[in-house]
């Protein structure tokens, strides 16, 4: 079972609960939507509204029509989205907030596939610390070579803009979050095709400062099998949160919710982090039921 979690508490444990979090502050969700139609677009904004989220990084956003981002803005959310997708339209990226104002950064995006990326400046309502936020949807490894090789060249774009997003940033508290494809060393043995130059994608977000939010609350835990997809074994730990290392000891909770998944909401399961920022209203953390797994 995993522990209830009070703010500040650590947890490494695995498994799950019907206990609710009490770990306060800033509530962030990464998720992949998995190019959702309008339908399943509008049953997600209903699960995010829901799910005590203050602020959210969605990727593989269906950039074909507009029903996620229309429904969230009808909960109150506000959003900021990448550039559009000249190819694929399940490419997109939208961050939106509630309760708090985005402002775009002012840094160009990396020059190879800037619709993969989109970074804001989170304002907090009145009294309040601001905290630069970027989305990355980093392309997968797949069968091709062309999906090889834009992995390959988007690393190497997104490890000249991270640091450059980070040097904007200053002193502020950095969230980089989406699903960035990226396998801890050592987590997921059946991925043998996963190349040396992809696990130091990895380690390059450590090299830059930034600071793995799940392995600041749970830094022994081991990582169950399937994080996504509903027929096969093979999963891992795709979906990530970052935060500048500086910073990383006001992380008070991070794990992996599956409700989105057994709901057949998307094929990838969800990843919070509860942060200690001042928050612009106290709304119920988010749950952690039969699906949370640390």
């Amino acid at each position: 079972m995993l522990e209830q979690q009070s703010s500040g508490s650590r947890t490494t444990g695995t498994g799950t609960t019907s206990s609710r979090t009490t770990a306060d502050g800033l509530a962030v969700l990464t998720w992949n939507t998995h190019h959702a139609d309008p339908e399943r677009s509008e049953r997600q904004a209903k699960w995010l509204a829901g799910s005590g989220a203050d602020v959210l990084v969605l990727t593989e956003v269906d950039g074909g029509h507009d029903r996620l981002e229309t429904a969230l803005r009808e909960e109150g959310f506000s959003l900021l989205t990448s550039a559009p997708a000249p190819y694929h339209r399940g490419e997109h990226l939208v961050l939106a907030a509630r309760g708090h104002h985005l402002e775009p950064v002012d840094l160009p995006p990396p020059r190879y596939q800037p619709h993969r990326c989109v970074a804001a400046r989170l304002i907090p309502p009145s009294a309040g610390t601001p905290l630069t936020l970027a989305g990355m949807y980093v392309p997968s490894r797949g069968g091709t070579s062309r999906r090889h090789n834009d992995k390959r060249a988007f690393k190497q774009a997104g490890s000249q803009w991270l640091p450059r997003l980070l040097a904007t940033a200053g002193d502020e508290l950095v969230v980089v979050a989406g699903d960035l494809n990226l396998l801890e060393p050592g987590e997921v043995r059946h991925y043998q095709d996963y190349g040396p130059w992809e696990y130091d994608f990895y380690w390059s977000f450590a090299k830059m400062g930034l600071a793995d939010a799940y392995r600041v609350v749970h830094p022994e835990a081991i990582v169950p099998r399937r994080w996504f997809g509903r027929l096969s074994a093979r999963g891992g730990r795709f979906e990530h949160l970052f935060v500048s290392r500086a910073h990383a000891g006001l992380v008070s909770a991070c794990a992996y919710d599956e409700e989105p998944r057994d709901d057949a909401l998307s094929e990838h399961a969800a990843l919070w982090m509860c942060v200690d920022q001042p928050a612009p209203a106290r709304r119920p953390r988010p749950n952690i039921h039969r699906g949370w797994m640390p």
